[in-house]
C-alpha cells in the first residue's frame, strides 16, 4: 500500500523547485532588461540591413519597365481572388491534361484570367523586386494566399499550353518565364511561408509545365529563350539567403507590440509552471531567450553553408532537434520546423537544373556542369537509349523516390 505525502509537502516540493530555478536565473549575470534590449537592438540592426539592400533584378526576357514589381503583382492577385473559386479546380485539371471541357469553356476561362495575367506580366518585367515589409507588424505581417497564387500560375500554365497547341512556342516560353519571375519574387518575401509558396509555384511554372515531349517539339528560338531565362531563375533562387533569419526578426518585432506579446505568452505557448520558473516567471526573458536560440541555430547553419547536402542535412536535423527539445517553450513552438524550407528549395533548384540540362541537350549544346543541390557533386548525365537521363544523387530512404529527367530528341 502506497503512502501519499501530506498535501503541504506535495505543494511545497514543486514550489521549492520553482524558487531554485528562479535563483539560477538571478545568478545568470544577465538581467531580463539586458536580454530584452539585446534582442531589440539586434532586430533593429537586421531590419536596417535588409532595408538597405538593393532588390534590383534582371528580367528573364525582353525589355525592363520601371516601378515596383509588387504593385503590379498585388493587382494580379486581387483579380485572381475574384475568379479562383470558380476556376481553380478546372485550371488544375487543364494543367494535368485531365479536364473534359469545350472550346467555348476554354475561351471563357482565358478571357476571365487575361487581366490578371496581364498585371502579373507587367510586374515580371519590372526590375525593383523589393518586397513590401512591415517590420512592426511582425508575425502579423500579411502573407500570400496559396490558393490565389496557385490559380494565377495555373492560368499562366494553361495559357502557355494553348500557345503550344497553336504552334506558338516562343509565346508559351515567354508566358512561363513571366510566371517563374512572379514565383521567384514571391520566394524572396520576408516571411518563410511566402518563400515556401514561391518555391512550390516555381516548380509548377518550370519543371511541371515543360515535360520532355514539349521540349522535343520546340524550335530553336524558343529553346534559346528558355535556356537564358532559366539561367537567371537559377541564379536568383540559389543565391538568395533563406528567410529563416528574417522570420526571427519578425518574431522579435512581434513580441515588442502588445498584441504580439499577448499572443506569444498565452497559456498554451508559455508552457508549464516549471517552464515559467525557468525564466524567473518573466515572459520577456523567455521570448528573448527563444530569439537567442533561433539566432544561434541560424548562425551555425550560415557558418557551415559550404557543406555538401548530405552533411548539411544532418546538421539541419540536429539544429531542428535541438530547438524541438529546447527547455524554452517558445523556441520549441517556433523553431522546430523552421529550417525545413531549405530542403524544399533545394528540391526546386535540382528540378530546375535538370530542366536546364535537358534544354541544352535539345539545343545540341555542351551540357552545363551544374552542382547537385541534393548531393555531393554535379548532377548526373547518363545515356539512356534512345536519349539521356539527367538525375540528382537524392534518394528518399524507404521510398522509391528519386529526382531525374529523361530526354530524347525528336525523330
Amino acid at each position: 500500500m502506497s503512502v501519499r505525502p501530506p498535501r503541504t509537502i506535495a505543494i511545497l516540493i514543486p514550489t521549492l523547485v520553482a524558487l531554485s530555478m528562479v535563483a539560477v536565473v538571478w545568478r545568470s549575470g544577465v538581467s531580463t532588461e539586458e536580454m530584452w534590449a539585446e534582442m531589440r537592438n539586434w532586430a533593429d540592426d537586421e531590419a536596417k540591413r535588409f532595408d538597405s539592400r538593393s532588390f534590383e533584378r534582371p528580367v528573364l526576357w525582353g525589355d525592363a519597365g520601371s516601378g515596383l514589381v509588387w504593385n503590379a503583382y498585388d493587382e494580379a492577385l486581387a483579380l485572381s481572388e475574384d475568379h479562383y473559386k470558380e476556376d481553380e479546380f478546372l485550371l488544375a485539371q487543364l494543367g494535368h491534361g485531365t479536364a473534359q471541357i469545350t472550346e467555348e469553356q476554354i475561351s471563357a476561362v482565358r478571357r476571365r484570367w487575361r487581366p490578371a495575367l496581364d498585371r502579373m506580366r507587367v510586374g515580371a518585367h519590372r526590375t525593383d523586386a523589393r518586397p513590401p515589409t512591415d517590420w512592426v507588424a511582425g508575425y502579423g505581417h500579411p502573407t500570400m494566399n496559396l490558393l490565389h497564387s496557385r490559380a494565377l500560375i495555373n492560368a499562366a500554365r494553361h495559357e502557355a499550353t494553348q500557345a503550344i497547341e497553336s504552334g506558338h512556342y516562343v509565346e508559351a516560353v515567354k508566358m512561363l518565364l513571366d510566371a517563374a519571375a512572379f514565383a521567384v519574387d514571391m520566394s524572396h518575401r520576408v516571411m518563410t511561408i511566402d518563400e515556401m509558396i514561391g518555391v512550390a509555384l516555381m516548380t509548377i511554372a518550370t519543371h511541371d509545365a515543360l515535360p520532355d515531349e514539349v521540349l522535343r517539339g520546340m524550335p530553336r528560338e524558343a529553346l534559346e529563350y528558355l535556356r537564358d531565362g532559366l539561367a537567371v531563375v537559377d541564379h536568383l533562387t540559389a543565391s538568395h539567403a533563406p528567410s529563416v533569419q528574417r522570420n526571427t526578426v519578425m518574431l522579435a518585432f512581434y513580441a515588442q507590440g502588445p498584441v504580439g506579446f499577448e499572443m506569444l505568452t498565452s497559456d498554451d505557448r508559455f508552457g508549464s509552471l516549471l517552464d515559467r520558473a525557468r525564466y524567473g516567471f518573466s515572459e520577456r526573458r523567455m521570448i528573448a531567450g527563444a530569439v537567442h536560440e533561433l539566432i544561434a541555430g541560424h548562425r551555425e547553419l550560415v557558418r557551415t553553408r559550404h557543406l555538401r547536402w548530405p552533411d548539411r542535412r544532418v546538421l539541419i536535423d540536429e539544429v531542428s532537434t535541438s530547438l524541438r527539445e529546447s527547455s524554452n517553450p517558445l523556441a520549441r513552438c517556433v523553431g522546430s520546423n523552421i529550417f525545413a524550407v531549405e530542403e524544399s528549395k533545394r528540391h526546386c533548384v535540382a528540378k530546375l537544373r535538370l530542366l536546364r540540362m535537358a534544354v541544352a541537350y535539345h539545343l545540341e549544346e555542351p551540357l552545363p556542369e551544374l552542382a547537385d543541390p541534393l548531393g555531393q557533386g554535379a548532377l548526373r548525365a547518363d545515356p539512356a537509349e534512345p536519349g539521356m537521363c539527367f538525375s540528382s544523387e537524392f534518394r528518399n530512404p524507404g521510398r522509391l523516390t528519386s529526382i531525374e529527367r529523361l530526354a530524347r530528341r525528336g525523330e
